[in-house]
């Protein structure tokens, strides 16, 4: 119960608001940022939502990974994320 993302975002966001609190609403996505907010518990109801590059509209807590120094800061949530994908 995860979705993986570098691109699409808006998409996914998108569709889960469109049926939010509507009788088609089977469960939510949680935002996941850190190593830590992935390796965390979620509800049954939810399903983890992991955006690989940062965040475009919260640049400022989830920064853009663009560059081999943006991904190298990156590396340790890219390797908690992509070592459960093995």
């Amino acid at each position: 119960r995860i979705i993986i993302t570098t691109n699409y975002d808006l998409l996914v966001e998108n569709a889960f608001e469109a049926v939010l609190n509507t009788p088609n609403e089977v469960c939510t996505i949680k935002q996941i940022h850190n190593p830590a907010q992935y390796h965390s518990i979620v509800a049954r109801n939810e399903i983890k939502y992991v955006k690989l590059h940062g965040c475009i509209s919260n640049k400022r807590d989830y920064k853009l990974a663009f560059s081999t120094d943006d991904f190298q800061k990156v590396n340790k949530f890219y390797k908690a994320v992509l070592d459960d994908l093995r």
